[in-house]
């Protein structure tokens, strides 16, 4: 009944609020839920119901301009169903994709530390050694600007769709159900997700207390656990935000410039000191001296991949 009922106040916002109206809307709404009961009691699913009370008395045009008053035109474009379920799809796979991009720019670095760790407790003085893990961070970070242009292009049909746009109410209510049911698979993932981030550094940690040489071999480790929660977290809350979308909810709004720009201030003014307190630690604590300046390219390399895949999301 609720679907019906926010049908109905849909069918008389755009009127004036004169009594005549209002009677004729209460008696409406009467009208509609003795149907939607009559209907349920007869064995009819919910869909159905709604359905049949919608097509039976969701066009009130002709009362109206009898009574005198002009109904407005609808500016907003109804979905069709293929719309709906293309715009689901294509964003469950930008969502993957973008999830992907950020997951190889953390690998990148993971596996970049992991070879100068290796290189580094096996104290193999080779040069080129030193610099091998260089090839794998510019080629995995090629291909995540790569998939980043190309998730975005996918997503260029759907933006001028979603411009003034309305659902019906069977096209709702099946969204919100679907919506429910993802939600939580979404905390679960996001539980997942936690977890990594409070795990990896205790690892980092743990390896570097047992043995310092190992430093790097941890921040791999750590960097691997990350990639893996970052890509739960921006996978299952690009799902979410397409829900939102459609459906129009209250709480989802696209960030301005000046929203973005706060965000990525906030995430910077907290990640440049955390780099220079690791710096520090691993310097004085652990005598990484020869290593840990790795930590400012690695950090600025991460904070502008997070800045740019920001700027995508939050693309109008």
């Amino acid at each position: 009944m609720d679907t019906i009922m926010s049908y109905l106040e849909t069918m008389f916002a755009k009127l004036p609020k004169t009594p005549e109206v209002e009677q004729i809307k209460q008696e409406l709404s009467m009208n509609m839920e003795e149907k939607y009961h009559e209907l349920i009691n007869l064995g009819k699913t919910e869909n159905e119901a709604i359905g049949t009370v919608i097509s039976e008395f969701g066009n009130i045009d002709e009362l109206m301009e009898e009574l005198g008053y002009a109904v407005e035109e609808e500016a907003e474009r109804a979905l069709s169903d293929q719309e709906v379920n293309d715009f689901l799809a294509e964003n469950k796979h930008f969502g993957k994709m973008i999830g992907i991009g950020v997951s190889l720019i953390l690998l990148a670095a993971s596996i970049f530390m992991l070879i100068n760790g290796v290189v580094s407790v096996m104290e193999i003085e080779n040069r080129l050694l030193n610099i091998a893990g260089l090839i794998p961070l510019l080629l995995m970070v090629a291909v995540s600007v790569a998939i980043f242009i190309v998730a975005d292009h996918r997503m260029e049909p759907f933006k001028a769709m979603l411009h003034n746009y309305q659902i019906t109410p069977n096209q709702r209510y099946r969204l919100e159900q679907e919506a429910n049911e993802f939600r939580s698979d979404q905390l679960k993932a996001v539980v997942i997700g936690v977890v990594l981030c409070i795990v990896a550094p205790l690892v980092l940690i743990i390896i570097s207390v047992v043995d310092g040489a190992y430093a790097s071999i941890g921040v791999s480790i750590l960097l691997g656990l990350i990639a893996i929660a970052i890509f739960l977290f921006i996978y299952y809350g690009e799902q979410d935000s397409a829900y939102k979308k459609l459906l129009q909810e209250q709480n989802y709004q696209k960030p301005n410039a000046d929203e973005e720009d706060k965000v990525v201030g906030a995430v910077a003014a907290f990640v440049w000191p955390l780099a220079v307190a690791i710096f520090l630690i691993t310097g004085f604590i652990f005598n990484q001296w020869h290593i840990n300046w790795l930590i400012f390219p690695i950090t600025g390399l991460l904070f502008g991949g997070f800045a740019a895949v920001r700027s995508i999301m939050n693309e109008d």
